[in-house]
């Protein structure tokens, strides 16, 4: 897997304790002297799953660096799902998931304090902690969103899937959303239902692009996305969202 070690290598590797267990991350701290500065975390896919706390970073992530400079001015948090483990448990038949009827995985639980514990201890602008997954961390995107959207300025789930009986809840969370319309991993459907359903609440907070024939892989273009006539470019868009300003 071809990515800038460099780069990598200024992310420290640490390991989070909680009441649920231990999970590995990766974290990078901007510059001495920033004051405040936001707070990003990165959920990875299923492919990036394992024990080497490094594979987490590779697919959109690191390349998003060379998109939006202030990413090196941000505490970007990065942590890495065990083999075998899920960020949400949507691996029901046809995708069918439900945030009531499914507990929050360890995982999650454990990546959502210590996102808590870095906000509470004051040194990160509390109202520019954002969030931002692919494909199963795009799944884990939605369901931060909807069991902890107090926490977070906005997100971009890209290639997951969520609860749309919780749209009410997520539509007052600026979010934006990429899919390819030809995936055959994760079905477009996924996305476009959510959209759907928090498009009905009328707050004007979502926006969604879809790739036209695109496949899964499209993360690295997501996150590159450089605007249109009707959407912003993504990472200029995120940075630009503050809790306080909802």
């Amino acid at each position: 897997m071809s990515y800038d070690r460099e780069l990598a290598e200024q992310f420290a590797r640490k390991t989070y304790t909680g009441a649920e267990g231990s999970i590995d991350y990766r974290i990078r701290m901007p510059e001495s002297g920033t004051k405040k500065p936001p707070l990003v975390l990165f959920l990875h896919g299923a492919g990036e799953r394992g024990g080497d706390n490094e594979k987490q970073l590779a697919l959109a992530l690191l390349p998003a660096f060379t998109v939006e400079k202030e990413l090196y001015r941000s505490v970007v948090i990065a942590p890495q799902c065990p083999e075998e483990k899920y960020w949400a448990d949507y691996t029901h038949p046809d995708f069918f998931y439900s945030v009531d009827g499914t507990p929050e995985t360890p995982q999650l639980k454990l990546v959502y304090k210590l996102v808590s514990d870095t906000v509470a201890a004051g040194t990160v602008d509390k109202d520019r902690v954002y969030i931002f997954g692919l494909s199963m961390g795009g799944f884990g995107t939605w369901d931060m969103l909807t069991r902890h959207g107090d926490l977070f300025a906005a997100g971009i789930p890209i290639c997951g899937g969520g609860d749309p009986t919780k749209a009410e809840q997520l539509a007052d969370i600026p979010i934006y959303t990429f899919h390819g319309t030809a995936d055959p991993v994760v079905p477009v459907r996924c996305t476009e239902e959510m959209v759907r359903a928090i498009g009905k609440f009328g707050k004007g907070k979502i926006r969604y692009v879809a790739f036209e024939g695109g496949g899964h892989g499209i993360w690295d273009r997501a996150v590159a996305y450089a605007g249109d006539e009707e959407n912003p470019p993504t990472l200029k868009w995120l940075f630009s969202q503050r809790k306080g300003s909802r």
